[in-house]
């Protein structure tokens, strides 16, 4: 749970807001204080919010820091508890500020979600009434901390279904130009991805594909394409589509002559696959290069493109590697 979040401020409040002897406070793991009810600016004559940020301990008398410190160690050492009831722990502590009178409170601990909350009494209060009344608020808490969560794994995954979208190339379901420039150029810069190899494919005469068979075909040709690229990557490498009938195989870690082989395996399995109806049967033209040191990623994806045409001019339908 958000230890800042104003829902929680407010759940905490409706049950101690008003008491004037009364400090209600929830802290972070290390005794911060992170919400508060006003009661120690009121017990010691503070400007409001004063205790906002600082440390429990500060306030507690150095005999009495061992135990509290106990508390936060038996409270924060396990695991947020499923239950909505939590664990108390009581502990009789001195406050004190400054120079400013010692005030002896009966001290109420309890863990819940990500924060400890603790509820000190001046006045005479009974310990029934001090744990029902933290009962109820750790009801609320617990409640409060699961819809937060399950408010946050729909966000996640709202997040994760943009970001899918933002990096997926619609027609073909790989990555789009985006992704794939912002992933090489991520790679290119570590070392420990040296040697990156970078292949080129462009399908031949695909401008003919659409002329004579329709966009419709030609839109089959290429999402087949994507398949078959993306079944041939290994889990570190990234494939997608450049632009148009242009695809790209980033490959981490990987010597140009194992490039040359992931294009040939590509290449094979393009010219033996059919695609639509009536069968489409298509070719492709490979151009492999690998990164130089201190090299940038246009600078390969230049090189990859130039052997890709190459291969063109060559007769197409073949790999070619950088010179």
């Amino acid at each position: 749970m958000d230890r800042s979040d104003p829902s929680v401020e407010k759940v905490i409040k409706k049950f101690f807001g008003s008491e004037s002897r009364t400090i209600l406070l929830t802290l972070d793991p290390q005794g911060l204080i992170v919400s508060s009810n006003g009661g120690m600016e009121r017990i010691f004559g503070l400007p409001g919010g004063f205790s906002m940020g600082r440390n429990i301990f500060d306030f507690i008398l150095p005999e009495n820091r061992d135990r509290l410190k106990g508390v936060f160690e038996t409270l924060t050492k396990k695991s947020p508890p499923e239950s909505p009831q939590c664990p108390f722990r009581k502990e009789t502590l001195n406050f004190r500020h400054s120079s400013s009178a010692v005030y002896t409170m009966a001290c109420f601990f309890s863990r819940c979600g990500g924060t400890v909350v603790l509820i000190g009494e001046t006045r005479r209060m009974s310990d029934s009434e001090i744990i029902i009344r933290m009962t109820d608020l750790n009801n609320e808490l617990a409640s409060l901390s699961r819809e937060l969560t399950r408010k946050n794994v729909e966000l996640e995954r709202a997040n994760a279904t943009i970001n899918r979208l933002l990096n997926t190339d619609h027609l073909t379901g790989i990555a789009n130009r985006r992704a794939l420039l912002e992933f090489l150029a991520e790679k290119i810069e570590k070392e420990d991805e040296l040697p990156l190899s970078l292949v080129m494919a462009d399908i031949d005469h695909f401008k003919k594909v659409n002329d004579s068979l329709g966009h419709s075909t030609g839109d089959e040709v290429l999402s087949a394409f994507g398949k078959i690229l993306s079944g041939q990557v290994r889990e570190r490498d990234l494939c997608g589509r450049y632009g148009g009938e242009e695809f790209l195989i980033v490959l981490p870690r990987t010597e140009i002559h194992e490039a040359e082989s992931v294009a040939e395996r590509v290449r094979t399995t393009v010219e033996e696959a059919e695609t639509g109806d009536p069968p489409v049967r298509v070719t492709a033209s490979f151009g492999v290069a690998v990164s130089i040191a201190g090299g940038s990623s246009d600078d390969l994806i230049g090189r990859a493109d130039k052997a890709m045409y190459r291969a063109k001019a060559l007769g197409r339908n073949r790999v070619v590697t950088q010179d």
